[in-house]
Order: structure tokens, then sequence, then C-alpha cells
């Protein structure tokens, strides 16, 4: 049984951007991705190493983890979006998270505003982050949404240059989940998963009911 047990285990892979709460299931929202990626799998596992043996970083392949390269993942994400604007390519980011205020994150949207990327954030509660002045943030926009249900997923949308980058994640863009957390982002791979979390993301940034800037 435990032999056919891990064999189920291993092929199917759960990541969530919130926790697996039965207290707050009913009435948070989030996003879970169900993989049989092996690679990311493998990933998973060795993350659980972590905790057993913390001496040892995790040697991650597919998955972004704090505190050891999530904050210098989300600056390349970042720059890779200034890149693409000042050579002429397709530069857009698109944010949701429950809270932005890290002075270091929050510098570099303004450099891509600076540099003519479209950045849109919804961001639920502390939002450090000045929009629409015409000198660093023009190019940037935000709101909060709170409806019935606590929002609560982290989505990151990346334009890439015209290959979407789409990921998902447990951590909010504060100092304490870049470098005092086991934090992780994960990529959604499949075409068909990407757009329908594009539609859900412009669903809610279209919102004129719940939605405050």
């Amino acid at each position: 049984m435990g032999d056919n047990l891990n064999m189920i285990v291993m092929r199917k892979f759960p990541l969530s951007t919130g926790n697996f709460n039965e207290d707050t299931a009913s009435f948070y929202t989030d996003h879970m991705l169900l993989t049989a990626h092996q690679g990311i799998g493998a990933d998973i596992v060795e993350s659980f190493r972590f905790f057993a043996s913390n001496w040892q970083p995790p040697r991650l392949n597919h998955l972004v983890a704090a505190p050891f390269n999530l904050r210098a993942g989300v600056k390349f994400w970042i720059q890779n979006e200034i890149a693409s604007a000042k050579a002429g390519k397709e530069a857009s980011i698109f944010l949701k998270l429950n809270n932005l205020a890290d002075p270091e994150i929050t510098g570099l949207l303004y450099d891509a505003s600076q540099a003519g990327v479209d950045v849109r954030l919804i961001v639920r509660s502390m939002f450090s982050v000045i929009t629409g002045d015409r000198k660093f943030s023009k190019n940037i926009r935000g709101l909060s949404i709170v409806d019935h249900y606590l929002e609560h997923s982290r989505v990151f949308l990346f334009a890439n240059g015209g290959k979407p980058r789409c990921l998902l994640s447990s951590a909010d863009f504060l100092p304490r989940n870049f470098d005092s957390r086991f934090e992780v982002v994960f990529p959604v791979l499949d075409e068909t998963l990407q757009a329908e979390l594009r539609r859900v993301m412009e669903i809610q940034w279209s919102d004129n009911t719940r939605a405050r800037v």
C-alpha cells in the first residue's frame, strides 16, 4: 500500500497560491495547479527535503523559492520587461497580490514605468506605489478588490517579449516574503490554463462594482 501511495503522490503534484486551510477555505479565493510535470514534482520533493536538511539550500530547476532566489527572480522578470520595452518589444507586467510594500521592487516598478512598460496591479491590502505620476509612474495603474470572498491569490503575468510568462505564487511582495519565509513561485506552462488565468485577471481588472482605485 505504501509503495502504491507513493506512486500516486509522485504522479500528481498540487501547488497553490494559499494555505490548504479548512478554516478559511469557505471564504478565501485561491488558485491551485494540479500538474504531472515531473520536473516540477522533483522540485517539490527537493523543497520538502530542505525542511529535513535546512543547512543546504534546495536545488530547484522549475520553482523559484524564498528566501533563496525569489527576490532575484522577481527582479530579473521586471528587468526583462524593461529591456524588452527599450528594444521595442512587447512589454507588460500584470500582478495580483495581497500586499505590495517592498522598497526595492517598488523602485523597479517605477523604473519599468519610465521605460514604457505597461504595469497593472491588483493589490488587496498594503499598497506602497504612487500611480499615475507624470515623472515616474505614468504607466502604472492599480486597484483593489474585496468582495464576498477574500481575494487571496497571487498571479504574475509578464509579456516576456511576446512569449508570455505566467506564474502563480504563495508570496506577496513584502520584505518578509522575500527574505524571511519559505515561499514558492511556480510556472503555469499549459497554454489553455495560461489563457484561463489571463481571462480571470481581465475580468477582475474590468470590475466596476467592487474595485477601487
